[in-house]
Parts: C-alpha cells; structure tokens; sequence
C-alpha cells in the first residue's frame, strides 16, 4: 500500500483520485510520519453492506431501549463497574 503525506495531498488530490479510482490503488495518509487515514477505492457492495449493519445496530438499540428496566442509564452502569 502507497502512503502519502498530508501536506502532499492538496496540490496532488485530483490525480490520486483517479489513480485510485482507475488502478483501484490504496494509499494511507500520514500526518507528521503517523497513519491517520487510508484512501480506497469506492465499492458499492461495501456501502450496501455496512448500511445493512447500521440499521441492524439502529434496530437494536432500539429494542434495548424498550426493554431498559433499570432506574440506572447505562453510562452509570458502566462507569460504577469501572470504579
């Protein structure tokens, strides 16, 4: 995988996206020598699947509310089991 710097990446970005776009190519972005993030390309069938988790998270969030019994928030659950 190729890694550019941040400071590279404003005067260059319209040529890596095509790059990646047309060899599929991946690159992370550096910040001061550091990993912050990695440039791929788009593919629908990610979206598609990572939006079907989502809702399936949002569903059962929704269920754990209903169902919340405790005079306790969840937040106050945790943070007593971190004392």
């Amino acid at each position: 995988m190729n890694t550019i710097a941040i400071n590279e990446l404003s005067p260059s970005l319209a040529a890596l996206l095509q790059t990646i776009q047309r060899e599929g190519q991946e690159y992370i972005l550096t910040l001061q020598g550091k990993p912050v993030a990695i440039l791929r390309p788009f593919k629908h069938s990610h979206m598609e699947r990572q939006l079907a988790e989502l809702a399936t998270m949002q569903s059962l969030a929704q269920q754990i509310a209903q169902a919340w019994v405790s005079p306790q928030t969840s937040l106050e659950i945790l943070e007593e089991m971190r004392a």
